[in-house]
């Protein structure tokens, strides 16, 4: 995925489903972690009836060098987790709440690979544009109970 959105090539949007690697890649990582815990505070019992939705989560931020810091060290060198960066998660309440769909997605951009320093992004607009912005989307379900048990 790096290499196709550096020399500009490859789908503007991707989705991802259950059972692919990168869904498995960010199933463990931090910012998926605080949703699911906060979406199981939300709903403590054993059906879910509530969303949680916007759960942002910020790769780097340059106000907190520390932070930032530990956040890229977390990621390590999963290529999902360094190229999705910074990312919102969605959690809703499916099969009359027996279940969860987990939703992750993104937008790379020029911007966001130079850890917002740039303010400089653009679209791809003549399918070939290095560094455009594309979009990316994780999509998985899991079991409440056992995702809340986890959690």
């Amino acid at each position: 995925m790096t290499l196709q959105w550096m020399l500009g090539r490859g789908p503007v949007h991707r989705s991802f489903g259950d059972g692919s690697v990168h869904v498995r890649n960010l199933r463990q990582s931090s910012g998926v972690i605080d949703a699911v815990q906060a979406f199981c505070s939300k709903n403590p019992g054993e059906r879910a009836d509530q969303e949680y939705v916007n759960h942002g989560y910020t790769f780097v931020m340059p106000a907190h060098p520390i932070r930032s810091a530990r956040r890229f060290w977390n990621a390590g060198p999963n290529p999902t987790r360094q190229f999705i960066g910074s990312y919102v998660v969605d959690i809703y309440p499916v099969q009359e709440g027996l279940s969860v769909l987990i939703h992750v997605y993104n937008s790379t951009s020029f911007n966001s690979a130079f850890f917002h320093a740039t303010g400089y992004d653009w679209e791809r607009e003549n399918g070939i544009d290095p560094m455009s912005n594309v979009g990316q989307s994780y999509k998985w379900t899991e079991s409440k109970e056992e995702l809340c048990a986890s959690a």
